[in-house]
């Protein structure tokens, strides 16, 4: 299995709302499940962070090539971040792990 492992920084100190927190992990699952499909063009668990913490964590069944894999990372951080941007929202998105297999 391949796991990717995204976690959200920045200025989570402005507290968002039960509500706010849903729509950015809402919007966070849906842009990941587009440029899962523009990329890889296969099936992906994805699963939200831990209680209190905003992110994704992407399972794949099998090893994903290196080269699609950081064109996925890449792709997807950029969309994030420019949404974050464009949001009006002190956040950034980044990768926890660089690839783990188990």
């Amino acid at each position: 299995m391949t796991f990717l492992k995204f976690e959200v920084n920045g200025h989570l100190q402005e507290h968002f709302t039960v509500r706010e927190t849903t729509i950015l992990q809402m919007a966070i699952l849906n842009i990941a499940a587009m440029t899962n499909v523009l990329i890889f063009e296969t099936g992906v668990l994805l699963n939200p962070p831990d209680e209190g913490e905003i992110g994704i964590t992407l399972t794949y069944e099998r090893e994903i090539e290196r080269e699609k894999e950081k064109e996925f990372c890449e792709a997807f951080i950029y969309k994030i971040n420019t949404f974050f941007q464009m949001s009006n929202l002190d956040l950034y998105l980044y990768l926890v792990n660089d690839r783990y297999i188990s």
